[in-house]
């Protein structure tokens, strides 16, 4: 697949519309790349791994591709999804925006999950449980990784751990988080493995790569271990180059500030922050508006992580005690 391919199949007219209807966080963009993923390039040689199905919008994208496929013969289940299902704050805009069952925080949202699926059952199996917990059976191999729920270093790592030494030969990893202006860890874990993968390009907030040869469980150990502070943020600058789209490339430029206070660069990052911000905004001449409506959430949550990292005591470490991790959990 090259650029031009991707670009292609990412047009919401190359999927059915009903993919579009499904309720999800996911764009029609990434939807139409997975829809089609699994429709031209899913080789009946490994599992399809959607991993962050949330409400199965992925789930429903992998599945509608492999049934236009007619892949008739399939030995198992094919798209193994990952989801914990249980309710946060941001849950609500969709039962309003879909008119699904209320919920409450803390809630199991399982049920709603399987109705929304339903006409797919036969193509999935979904795992209702912390991530965390899974161990990948290593016969198990794996043609297709959709990553949406690496949402904290240590879930970063443990998919890596899981999933990469099982990834055939040819296989597509789609990193849905990338070009987010949070998620750092995501960028500087990624192209840690760059001789491994090839960059195959970008659809909105995804990065999609293509393995070229073989990890090892040892590979992922030692490339892990082996990283440091200073690694990392060389490793982000590299991932910043990936993409050409303005407004990503600000929220890349953001996620660095995000590492820089991870890493212990805590003066270094609200420098990094008030220059990008100015230069962003005076570049692309934003209204007030613009502002208010696009990017205040994201610039309050940095300042907020800002004033968190003053009072955070433990040593910068990029997979043990988890600043970030703490303070989404003091702010859920």
């Amino acid at each position: 697949m090259n650029i031009t391919d991707l670009k292609n199949i990412s047009l919401k007219n190359r999927m059915p519309e009903l993919l579009c209807e499904h309720p999800g966080m996911i764009s029609n963009a990434e939807r139409s790349l997975l829809f089609n993923l699994a429709k031209h390039y899913f080789q009946n040689q490994g599992t399809i791994i959607d991993a962050g199905a949330f409400l199965g919008a992925s789930t429903v994208c992998f599945a509608q591709g492999l049934k236009e496929a007619n892949i008739t013969n399939i030995k198992h289940k094919a798209i193994w999804s990952f989801e914990k299902g249980i309710v946060r704050n941001n849950f609500q805009r969709f039962v309003e925006a879909f008119d699904l069952q209320p919920h409450f925080i803390g809630d199991s949202f399982t049920e709603t999950f399987l109705a929304l699926t339903a006409n797919y059952v036969d193509y999935y199996k979904i795992h209702f449980s912390d991530i965390l917990d899974y161990t990948h059976p290593i016969e198990n191999n794996v043609e297709i990784a959709f990553l949406d729920i690496l949402k904290t270093e240590k879930v970063c790592r443990h998919c890596i751990e899981q999933f990469f030494p099982a990834l055939l030969e040819g296989a597509y990893v789609i990193q849905q988080d990338y070009f987010f202006d949070q998620l750092p860890f995501i960028k500087y874990t990624q192209e840690a493995f760059s001789e491994f993968f090839s960059y195959e390009g970008q659809v909105n907030s995804s990065a999609l790569f293509k393995l070229n040869r073989p990890i090892t469980k040892e590979n992922v150990v030692n490339v892990l271990d082996s990283l440091s502070p200073s690694d990392a943020m060389d490793l982000h600058i590299q991932a910043e180059k990936r993409t050409n789209n303005n407004e990503r490339a600000y929220f890349m430029q953001l996620s660095r500030a995000w590492l820089l206070a991870d890493i212990g660069k805590l003066s270094e990052a609200k420098k990094h922050y008030r220059k990008v911000k100015e230069h962003f905004f005076k570049e692309n001449s934003y209204s007030e508006e613009n502002l208010r409506k696009d990017f205040s959430h994201r610039h309050n949550l940095l300042e907020s992580y800002f004033l968190f990292m003053e009072s955070w005591t433990s040593a910068p470490s990029l997979f043990g005690d988890s600043s970030w991790e703490a303070f989404i959990y003091a702010n859920d």
